[in-house]
């Protein structure tokens, strides 16, 4: 018996500290998208989760799948070398690669290097974890 008590209990720690990590990750997420919203991103970018229907930039939706394709890509310019790395590239130096379709436009996007460590940490984290599915280009 005290062996069933013992799985019992630690069945009952995992489940709590699973609820915990998602409601502090909902939470960084909701944040991530105040940054999002709070710094106009929806004025350029498409991101359904935003609600945003920008036009000038590339989209958003699925941006970690898209991102990693990116990397991969030969014509790839910048430094990164993970999703967060150019997420976290394209907010604070956006001139390092810029995405095919976009190269020309008068609308450039600015350095956003004036954003607190915790916005871009939460703006990161919000990009990532878009959904899965890739929007047609």
């Amino acid at each position: 018996m005290p062996k069933v008590r013992y799985k019992l209990g630690l069945l009952l720690i995992f489940g709590f500290l699973t609820v915990l990590a998602f409601a502090q990750d909902k939470e960084k997420a909701d944040y991530g998208l105040s940054v999002y919203k709070s710094y106009y991103c929806g004025l350029c970018h498409q991101d359904t989760a935003a609600e945003s229907q920008g036009i000038f930039g590339p989209n958003h939706d699925a941006i970690a799948v898209i991102a990693q394709a990116r990397i991969l890509d030969p014509h790839y310019s910048g430094k990164a070398t993970t999703v967060e790395d150019y997420l976290r590239e394209s907010v604070l130096e956006p001139e390092a690669y810029l995405v095919p379709g976009f190269e020309f436009s008068r609308h450039r996007m600015p350095s956003y290097k004036h954003m607190s460590e915790e916005e871009l940490d939460a703006l990161i984290f919000f990009l990532l974890h878009q959904q899965e599915v890739v929007p047609a280009q």
